[in-house]
């Protein structure tokens, strides 16, 4: 049984004596004894509740590092741009830019379908006749 105890430890590093003297079915106290009799070191106690898992970027797969204030962001600095943004292209002068994604979720909930880089080609695109809202017939009935 005793190195039944070694082979256990060694296998479960963070298992806490409790844990250990629960497989056996034996005291923790003895299991603290065999242990320090035998010069091993029985490591953290305690395991903290307090430690976030580590966060992965969604874009790179790089884990996103903690700053000094212990805000462990979602995406990483590098990231952060292309996640939050989306190219797309303006609706009158097929010009590609960035748009937040946010804003564009805004503007299909109010209905608009069409994107423009700016406000002249609104303008333009309005006078040419390219609606800035959907045609009832546009919508799957």
């Amino acid at each position: 049984m005793r190195k039944d105890i070694l082979r256990y430890k060694e296998s479960h590093p963070l298992a806490t004596l409790q844990e250990i003297g629960t497989h056996f079915k034996t005291s923790r106290q003895y299991i603290y004894k065999y242990l320090k009799d035998n010069d091993i070191k029985q490591g953290p106690t305690k395991r903290r509740k307090d430690s976030k898992p580590i966060r992965y970027c969604p874009v790179c797969g790089n884990p996103t590092p903690k700053d000094k204030n212990s805000y462990n962001p979602v995406v990483c600095a590098k990231c952060r741009f292309i996640n939050y943004n989306i190219k797309v292209n303006c609706a009158f002068c097929h010009v590609p830019f960035w748009k937040k994604k946010k804003d564009i979720r805004f503007l299909y909930k109010i209905d608009y379908k069409y994107m423009y880089c700016s406000r002249q080609c609104y303008y333009k695109g309005r006078a040419d006749g390219i609606s800035s809202k959907r045609k009832v017939s546009d919508y799957i009935f």
